[in-house]
């Protein structure tokens, strides 16, 4: 092959069937990075949460420790338990909201600031007594009398509401406590994170987190 018939080669460009073959590999390219970014930026969100309760679990480890070791309860005259615990967080009060909460809104102001995390305190299903209190009047209970008798009870959980306008915001009653509420914010709304008595933090699918299980995750049987 001459020297022109290499250059006319070159000059002629892709064919019809060349440019459909690069399309298809691009799209099937596309098809497999952008879940597997998707996934990733969902399990970051996901990261981002855990450490949200660690740092609520510091705080209140704090407020407890200014308290005869008791945790707040969850309203009383001084307040809601998130404006107790505040405080503690210095400038991260950031932390209150889970990156992943599905009804955050840009009409959120810095005089409602959204909250997601809930304690566990509020109706009285069983007998027993709650972290943070109850509505019939149980007080709130002695972090360190939680970790002696039962390390794996609830401190905090996801219940951010129902919609956009109807949501937890800081020092607002509405969502302050779980209630026994399984959280469904991560993984297709299939459970939520959890902060624990000893301060672990874990995810708990909505059947892991029901009140019927065994093992009293949610309240600390009345002897």
């Amino acid at each position: 092959m001459d020297n022109f018939s290499r250059i006319a080669r070159m000059k002629r460009g892709f064919t019809l069937i060349e440019m459909l073959v690069v399309i298809a590999i691009l799209a099937l390219l596309i098809s497999l990075v952008v879940p597997a970014v998707s996934k990733s930026l969902k399990r970051g969100q996901e990261l981002g949460c855990l450490s949200n309760l660690r740092q609520l679990g510091q705080a209140l480890v704090m407020y407890a420790s200014d308290h005869k070791s008791q945790l707040p309860k969850y309203q009383d005259a001084n307040g809601y338990w998130d404006e107790k615990v505040e405080k503690y967080l210095g400038d991260e009060a950031g932390v209150f909201v889970c990156p992943m909460d599905p009804y955050l809104s840009s009409d959120d102001s810095a005089t409602r600031r959204p909250r997601t995390y809930a304690c566990n305190g509020g109706q009285r299903y069983t007998s027993g007594q709650y972290p943070f209190g109850s509505f019939d009047g149980g007080p709130a209970l002695y972090l360190e009398e939680l970790k002696s008798r039962t390390q794996h009870i609830i401190l905090l959980g996801e219940r951010p509401g129902s919609s956009v306008s109807d949501r937890g915001y800081l020092g607002d009653g509405s969502y302050t406590t779980m209630d026994q509420i399984p959280g469904r914010v991560h993984r297709n709304e299939r459970g939520g994170n959890y902060l624990y008595a000893d301060l672990r933090v874990q995810y708990l699918s909505v059947e892991d987190a029901t009140l019927s299980q065994e093992a009293d995750i949610w309240y600390v049987p009345t002897p």
